[in-house]
């Protein structure tokens, strides 16, 4: 198994974990992000449980090769649909360019767990 591969599942899976577990907690940093995005909280929620299955998908799929597959989509998903909306809300280029790094970093993901 490739090392870049295991250490970028394992720093997304605590990426995702986390955020995901702060998401559905609802401490007040997430639910003001919430707000600025104008999602109902439910749907932040429910990313964040999107965060959680990711992070178990990129657990699983150190043993399991096809399930790091299924884990790593996840990771481009969310990572795409972050900048989709912060563009919907229009902010500005200087603030979208900071996901770009993690788009091409979760495609690396991608691209490893498919190779694997």
């Amino acid at each position: 198994m490739d090392l870049l591969f295991v250490v970028l599942s394992i720093f997304f899976g605590v990426l995702m974990f986390v955020a995901g577990t702060l998401r559905i907690g609802g401490i007040a940093v997430f639910r003001s992000n919430a707000e600025t995005l104008r999602l109902s909280y439910t749907w932040f929620r429910v990313m964040g449980a999107f965060e959680i299955v990711a992070a178990a998908a990129l657990a699983a799929g150190l043993k399991f090769g096809p399930v790091a597959v299924a884990g790593a989509v996840m990771v481009v998903l969310e990572s795409v649909m972050s900048l989709l909306l912060h563009t919907r809300i229009r902010e500005p280029l200087g603030k979208l360019v900071r996901y770009v790094p993690m788009i091409l970093v979760s495609s690396v993901l991608l691209v490893l767990a498919i190779a694997v």
